[in-house]
């Protein structure tokens, strides 16, 4: 049932980005950054969707039922606190550049000798990004499928690079419209279900009120911290973070959008980790056998929730 409603997903996020592609005209604007006329509330979905990912859903439920909440809501929340800190400082003037691609940017303030090392270092930052999300489909379909995971994750590439590569900017647009909403009804199903049957628990010194976890070296703090600071400054020189931003309407529409974004990100993820907390009691021993969430869904939840 699982796989069927991933292979359903993929499907029709292929068939969005080709169909995508009719918008582009053989304008590489378009392509690039769909022509710059993207509106407030696509552009905030946009910048959400590329923070709810493997690390803020995967990555925080499973660091919540290991270490904590804050441990796994430090991913969330340190990627909202990037796009509110670029919304305050960054999103307008990088907007009024006019600019292509961020390496752009270091191209016209220090030079060709700075805009070089700079491409090659956000590109590769954003390729660990997508090997970290290339991991986490082929643990899906390892587990509910039984595909071993190297094959897993040779099947996962040509599709993912189909669907995002026909259309550009505005296939990431039509395909992030997708992804958050899947993303957005699959958290309320799974905790609605999960209050329903469960409640809501956590394990002594786990909760959202364990600010311990905040302030507390012995509790994670610094890690938390870290984790939080590393992704509010780092997140801010992702290719892909910026691009959308480039591809706003306006200075003030980029602004805007990525309040709205923050918002989106805390809203989809931090029920997640809520839900990890919960999971421990439930999951028991099983807890470390895998991935939180694929344990979740595919042993205890109704076959119909995913």
């Amino acid at each position: 049932m699982i796989i069927t409603g991933v292979a359903l997903c993929v499907l029709a996020l292929l068939i969005t980005g080709v169909y995508a592609a009719r918008r582009v005209h053989g304008s590489s604007n378009n392509y690039l950054l769909a022509g710059r006329t993207l509106a407030i509330p696509i552009v905030a979905i946009l910048l959400a969707s590329q923070a709810v990912d493997s690390n803020g859903i995967l990555g925080n439920t499973d660091l919540a039922a290991s270490f904590g909440f804050w441990a796994g809501a430090a991913l969330p929340v340190g990627l909202a606190l990037c796009l509110i800190i670029a919304g305050i400082f960054f999103a307008k003037p990088m907007r009024e550049y006019r600019i292509v691609t961020l390496p752009d940017f270091f191209e016209r303030r220090f030079g060709r000798s700075i805009e070089l090392p700079a491409s090659i270092l956000t590109v590769t930052a954003f390729g660990i990004l997508v090997a970290g999300n290339l991991v986490a489909l082929g643990f899906l379909l390892e587990h509910f499928a039984g595909i071993p995971y190297t094959v897993a994750i040779l099947i996962a590439v040509p599709i993912v690079i189909s669907y995002t590569i026909a259309g550009g900017m505005f296939s990431s647009a039509y395909i992030g419209i997708a992804m958050i909403t899947i993303n957005f009804f699959g958290m309320l199903a799974l905790f609605g279900w999960m209050v329903a049957n469960y409640g809501l628990s956590s394990p002594d010194g786990f909760s959202a009120f364990a600010l311990s976890q905040l302030t507390d070296p012995a509790e994670g703090a610094v890690i938390n911290w870290a984790t939080i600071v590393a992704l509010a400054l780092g997140n801010l020189v992702a290719i892909d973070l910026m691009q959308r931003i480039f591809s706003a309407r306006c200075p003030r529409t980029a602004q805007k959008a990525c309040f709205g974004g923050a918002a989106l990100i805390l809203i989809i993820c931090i029920p997640f980790s809520l839900v990890a907390l919960t999971a421990v009691s439930v999951l028991g021993d099983s807890a470390g056998s895998g991935p939180v969430l694929y344990t979740l869904l595919g042993e205890y939840a109704p076959p119909s929730l995913p």
